[in-house]
């Protein structure tokens, strides 16, 4: 008489290369690899606006960096000053 035991021996299952889950786990990665570089370069590029070129890096305390004043004539102080006295409460 032969033993059960090892005629039906049952063979553990084998994974076949290339089958669905690793196919559906790669696409997985590449879209997600794919969207990753998609918003990289978009902060990279948002980074590069023009209005943000050339602009002061580092800031003195105490120390205006903006454009210089232009000088105002004596007829815009004159109404400034008078402006100035409507205001007032002396």
């Amino acid at each position: 008489m032969t033993d059960p035991t090892t005629t039906f021996e049952r063979a553990a299952p084998q994974r076949r290369r290339g089958s669905l889950g690793a196919l559906q786990s790669r696409s997985w990665l590449r879209g997600a690899g794919a969207w990753s570089l998609a918003l990289l370069l978009a902060f990279t590029l948002q980074a590069c606006r023009e209005a943000e070129q050339d602009r002061p890096l580092r800031y003195e305390k105490g120390v205006y960096g903006g454009p210089e004043d232009e000088e105002i004539d004596e007829a815009t102080r004159r109404e400034l000053r008078e402006r100035v006295k409507l205001q007032s409460f002396n």
